[in-house]
């Protein structure tokens, strides 16, 4: 309904349905604008239903079943304009389509909150939430990691399908010079070997040059053939393609990126009391392929200063908020990486 009408004298058929099925999985009651917090936004946009949250309402048992029942809300420009304000203010901004519903009467708010394709979203102070089994719950370490991973395999899986395009256009227009590189020289050659032949018939002397010419030609021909068939693609070699996108774009290719993400989560379980790495666990996390023994210890660095931050923030050991954000970009730690150690250290204290 986005762009369309955003006032309506009545309820709604889809208000009327969210009256009668009660606070759920999708749906919300406030009584008041002033009710209606940044947790509750972005706990709609985090889940992957979306929902809606109607204002001036309250729930009621009737009959035994829980249901709306309406009350009415100031839905003057002041008030639309702080649900608004809420919604931009989250981390990244959640879009949100507000209605003005039965104005005849006693008149409320409907704010939809789709399921956002750039979540995870957060309060503007950083925390994270998602709605969940008709409630509002904290997104701990590990869901939270995953989320991010989606996200940033979505962005590597788009940016791949372009270079690959590109790529597959700059060999069909290459190919094309090519060929009408060989039309015009195949012209050319006709020509050539036309006056050439026409002279020998009568001097048989020039018979030679005639062939040499002809010699000459048909390599220079089959030169370029040579250059088409280096342009066929190869659709088996997946492995050199990925490489050569990788490079062209900057990027390391997922299953590196991935085991990166997979030892930054090992990682603080196998540290000493004294955050330090034995040999043994060094040669364990060596055996996984594709892993150096720099990459290794460079991560292992990482650890010991993110580690270090986390024992320090007390009684805050599962919270995720934008102190996290700013220390790992002064340490210069991957927020990724930066995730999957504050998981490992996570999971490693609570003993999951």
């Amino acid at each position: 309904m986005a762009g369309g009408q955003k006032e309506f004298k009545g309820l709604t058929a889809r208000t009327k349905e969210l009256l009668a099925l009660g606070e759920g999985q999708s749906s919300e009651y406030k009584q008041s604008v002033e009710g209606v917090k940044q947790d509750s936004i972005v706990a709609l946009a985090n889940s992957t239903e979306g929902g809606a949250i109607l204002v001036g309402v309250e729930e009621e048992e009737v009959g035994g079943v829980q249901r709306g029942k309406v009350l009415g809300s100031a839905v003057g420009d002041r008030q639309k304009m702080a649900l608004i304000s809420r919604a931009s203010d989250c981390k990244p901004p959640v879009p949100v389509e507000i209605y003005i519903e039965n104005t005849n009467h006693v008149p409320i708010f409907r704010i939809e909150v789709p399921s956002s394709p750039d979540k995870p979203h957060s309060t503007g102070n950083g925390t994270y939430k998602i709605r969940l089994d008709g409630g509002i719950k904290p997104i701990y370490p590990p869901q939270l990691l995953a989320m991010f991973m989606d996200k940033e395999d979505e962005l590597f899986v788009s940016k791949f399908r372009q270079a690959a395009k590109e790529l597959e256009e700059g060999i069909l227009a290459t190919k094309g010079l090519i060929l009408t590189e060989i039309g015009d020289l195949q012209g050319q050659i006709d020509d050539s070997l036309r006056e050439i032949f026409q002279q020998a018939d009568s001097a048989s002397d020039n018979a030679g040059e005639a062939m040499g010419f002809a010699d000459e030609t048909l390599a220079c021909v089959q030169g370029l053939d040579q250059k088409i068939d280096g342009l066929d693609f190869d659709s088996g070699d997946s492995n050199a393609m990925l490489s050569a996108i990788c490079s062209k774009l900057g990027l390391e290719t997922p299953h590196g990126k991935r085991m990166k993400i997979k030892i930054s989560e090992e990682m603080p379980a196998l540290l000493d009391k004294n955050l330090e790495l034995s040999e043994k666990n060094l040669e364990y996390l060596c055996s996984h392929p594709g892993l150096s023994e720099e990459v290794i210890q460079q991560v292992h660095s990482q650890a010991q200063k993110v580690i270090r931050w986390f024992e320090a923030q007390k009684g805050r050991d599962w919270l995720i908020n934008g102190s996290q954000a700013e220390f790992f970009e002064q340490e210069g730690v991957p927020f990724r990486q930066g995730m999957a150690l504050f998981s490992g250290w996570y999971r490693a204290k609570k003993g999951l």
